[in-house]
């Protein structure tokens, strides 16, 4: 579930923390021991209050903008979830959905896909404005139109009844499609957001618990628990918790300096560690280690156009028996990944269990070497794999790279920025497989559907270059609510799997580190970002 890219460089002193805001970890330095077991300055919290509480946040990025409708970056994802809150939210991955600014909605017996939304008649947002219906619909369909409109295009009408009703006629029947709407847009006050000479980007108002009190660019950033927050009434939902007077973000990018943070004392709390860094502090005492798994798959999309050599399918079946899953799980994350037999992992709901007992490609050369020479191709061939510049994803391909050689297969590994593999994934005469990840919320459908739909693009292929008008009556009949179930599931992965369309080989293993003042790192919402304020701590007694 974690975004596990690190990027190079900066390291922050402890000095730069806000003053009066210190650490309750100690800011002493320290280093790590001769032996590579990680050493602590952790001083016991345990008897701190919680208006002097403080917890101090390693992030590996710079929010730079906190408008609620702004491009979003890591740094954004790690810390405005504290800020800005949706109608609801998740509670994990694949999991039901809760309220958070709506008190409850139902479906409108006689009007097919239409909903009536209740929202809580007391919302406020930092600045003591009080939330309504017109503030509900002025985000989704003014304010955040342009950033949402990947769920909003499926609103066919948004209505007031009253200032703390609303009902919402969806334009599909697609399973997911209203916990999207729901989930996926931050809502905020119409005459705050329009007084704002910046759309809040230096001065954002939420209605979340907490609200940010000072920021210094590429450096840090400090939120204190709202005294105002207004749900008091009802019981508090994951998202909600205030567990932590103030949280300190410290923006340290670089994956080895946040393990530095860790031991000396100006980090309490890494998310998204990857295994390797991660390994020195698990037999420690002075720190917990929470285990997470990434729920974006890392997947082989394979290029079915006329134009690549892989629109032969025997060529596709050859390269996925020629590879060996496990084996690169070995060799690119030291064994810390689940290995997946189809695109996505054993967080989503609607993944069979039974898909584990199939053939899936086993690894198998032989087979591999009889498939390329009843192909045409006794002699092996040359493939092009596309794919980022993500460290894993580099080890991966070189160790594809290698397995595909032991049976007459050349792999040429063409690597580029991520914003020019999206140029490139839609030429499908310039590649041949493409390595990504892919993931979704709730359902694997929806990555499905997202990847092989023939309706994403203009010229109606999908992402394997070819518009297949079975594969897309079996998507269009496992992504509807009314179909969405076992039997559909099962008949569209068989479909993908035998015409060797996708290929899912891992999901990565990431983990939380903390000190002992963190007793339970429960704060990482369904898209492993991590949310402090719901961690559990020493104090919280």
């Amino acid at each position: 579930m974690k975004k596990i890219t690190r990027l190079l460089a900066l390291v922050v002193s402890a000095a730069v923390f806000v003053s009066g805001c210190g650490s309750l970890t100690g800011s002493e330095s320290g280093s790590s021991s001769s032996s590579g077991t990680a050493s602590s300055n952790t001083t016991d919290a345990s008897n701190v209050s919680f208006e002097d509480s403080v917890v101090n946040v390693a992030i590996d990025g710079d929010p730079g903008t906190f408008g609620p409708y702004e491009t979003n970056n890591n740094g954004r994802k790690e810390t405005l979830y504290e800020v800005y809150e949706p109608l609801a939210m998740y509670q994990e991955r694949g999991g039901d959905i809760k309220g958070i600014m709506a008190k409850d909605w139902s479906a409108v017996d006689g009007e097919e896909n239409t909903y009536k939304i209740d929202l809580y008649d007391y919302i406020t947002d930092s600045n003591g404005n009080q939330i309504t219906a017109d503030d509900v619909i002025y985000s989704y369909m003014e304010a955040g139109f342009d950033t949402y409109k990947r769920y909003v295009k499926y609103i066919d009408t948004i209505d007031k009844i009253d200032d703390y009703s609303l009902k919402i006629k969806l334009k599909s029947s697609d399973v997911g499609t209203l916990e999207h709407i729901l989930c996926n847009c931050w809502v905020i006050d119409k005459d705050s957001y329009e007084s704002s000479s910046d759309k809040m980007a230096s001065q954002p108002v939420g209605t979340g618990p907490y609200k940010i009190t000072s920021y210094v660019e590429g450096s840090k950033v400090v939120m204190v628990a709202r005294d105002d927050y207004w749900q008091t009434k009802e019981p508090l939902v994951k998202y909600q918790y205030q567990n932590v007077k103030t949280i300190n973000y410290s923006v340290i990018p670089e994956a080895t300096q946040q393990s530095i943070a860790l031991e000396t004392g100006e980090a309490d709390i890494v998310n998204n560690m990857s295994a390797s860094a991660a390994e020195k502090f698990e037999n420690n005492d002075s720190y917990n280690v929470t285990q997470n798994i990434d729920n974006n798959c890392r997947t082989l999309i394979m290029n079915c156009n006329d134009q690549s050599v892989c629109s032969n399918l025997l060529v596709r079946q050859a390269i996925l028996y020629a590879i060996d899953s496990q084996g690169i799980i070995e060799g690119a994350v030291d064994g810390k990944a689940e290995l997946e037999y189809c695109v996505g992992g054993s967080m989503y709901p609607d993944v069979e269990t039974s898909w584990d007992d199939g053939d899936y490609y086993a690894y198998n050369p032989d087979k591999a070497k009889e498939l390329l020479k009843e192909a045409g191709y006794p002699n092996g061939l040359t493939v092009r794999l596309l794919t980022d510049t993500k460290e894993l994803h580099g080890k991966m391909a070189s160790l594809m790279q290698a397995y595909l050689s032991q049976v007459g297969i050349t792999l040429e590994i063409e690597q580029y920025e991520e914003t020019l593999v999206k140029t490139y994934m839609h030429d499908f005469s310039s590649f041949d497989i493409y390595l990504t990840y892919m993931g979704a919320p709730d359902y694997v459908v929806i990555s499905y559907f997202s990847q092989l739909s023939n309706t994403n693009y203009d010229d109606q292929l999908n992402y394997c270059g070819i518009n297949d008008a079975k594969l897309q009556s079996l998507l269009t009949t496992a992504l509807n609510k009314d179909t969405h179930n076992a039997q559909s599931m099962t008949e569209l992965y068989n479909y993908i799997t035998d015409n060797a369309m996708l290929y899912g080989i891992l999901c990565p293993y990431t983990y939380t580190v903390s000190d002992k003042n963190v007793t339970s790192a429960s704060g990482v919402n369904h898209d492993g970002w991590l949310i402090p304020g719901c961690n559990e701590y020493v104090w919280n007694k």
